[in-house]
């Protein structure tokens, strides 16, 4: 190095942070850098600091979504933001039984395509349940992020919360399976309202007072519940 020539270098590494067998977790880290320069002389020191944090998600689970037109919840679940391997990983959900039809589960890809059943995904049963098993599409991995959406039909009548659990299981035997909790407010009720002003007509025959009720019906558009 040419003497009075100054420098500036920049120094590039990488390291591993958390738990990488963890299926989600999040952590603050610090970094300290120390230079040290000699100088006849002359002794400098300088530091530097700098944090930030990390993060790994496996599941995220929205709030379902009950529209009264149709009379269904429409829910809403993002596997794998990580982009972890998920090669023969599944995802049971216990909403499944309530399907409106299987059609009705769509699974996209992080680039907005539409997953292939029996490329990316294969539908098993369980005690007459359907449940997600991911298929490997990169030789033996699946580092896709996959959005789930799919429409149930409510369990109950009435004003409630419909609760939702979903469940992805890694292959293998660790680590253990990862739950998600979420609900839908369903407003399922129906009203019967009558008209306190009755008109009043007389039978001019009998000459007996005929008072005529109103009664109006707030009901689902699917039909009156049973």
């Amino acid at each position: 190095i040419t003497a009075g020539t100054r420098y500036t270098y920049e120094v590039t590494y990488e390291v591993e942070i958390g738990n990488q067998d963890a299926l989600e977790y999040t952590k603050n880290v610090k970094n300290k850098v120390d230079a040290h320069s000699h100088r006849p002389g002359e002794d400098i020191k300088v530091s530097a600091e700098a944090n930030a944090t990390i993060s790994k998600t496996m599941l995220q689970k929205e709030q379902g979504n009950y529209n009264t037109d149709t009379d269904t919840i429409h829910w809403k679940v993002t596997v794998n933001d990580g982009q972890q391997n998920i090669a023969g990983g599944t995802i049971k959900d216990t909403q499944f039984p309530n399907l409106t039809d299987l059609s009705s589960l769509v699974l996209k890809k992080q680039d907005g395509s539409t997953a292939v059943l029996g490329t990316d995904y294969e539908i098993l049963y369980e005690n007459g349940v359907p449940y997600i098993k991911f298929l490997p599409v990169n030789g033996s991995e699946n580092n896709n992020r996959y959005v789930i959406e799919y429409d149930t039909v409510p369990t109950k009548q009435g004003n409630y919360t419909e609760s939702n659990t979903v469940t992805y299981d890694p292959p293998g035997d660790s680590p253990a399976p990862l739950n998600k909790n979420n609900s839908a407010s369903v407003k399922r009720s129906y009203t019967v309202g009558k008209n306190s002003s009755g008109a009043v007509t007389v039978d001019k025959e009998t000459g007996t007072q005929v008072i005529t009720w109103n009664a109006s019906f707030n009901i689902l558009k699917t039909g009156v519940p049973e």
